[in-house]
């Protein structure tokens, strides 16, 4: 999803759903479980220009991959068993790739 979609998306967010959500206490910062990964990935890569996605998979690397990888070593992380996308806060120069 783009970065426009996502801005459009959220303004049309309607008075009233407003309402309605701000008079249930929060439980959650999950929208809908089976979506959490896929949510989480997007708005990293929309919070975060240094990021980018590899291809359709659920792993993000440095978005000047292809500039660095010939010149340093690679460090990679994985993660899994529900705590995707774990370890994408430490991605850019001198951490992960």
């Amino acid at each position: 999803m783009s970065r426009h979609m996502l801005g459009t998306l959220a303004q049309e967010c309607s008075a009233e759903r407003v309402r309605k959500m701000s008079s249930q206490p929060a439980k959650k910062f999950i929208n809908k479980p089976d979506d959490v990964v896929e949510e989480m990935i997007q708005g990293m890569i929309v919070c975060d220009h240094s990021l980018r996605r590899l291809g359709e998979l659920n792993v993000l690397i440095r978005s000047d991959i292809d500039e660095v990888k010939n010149k340093q070593v690679s460090l990679i992380s994985g993660g899994g068993s529900g705590h995707e996308p774990a370890h994408a806060g430490y991605i850019g120069a001198g951490m992960l790739s």
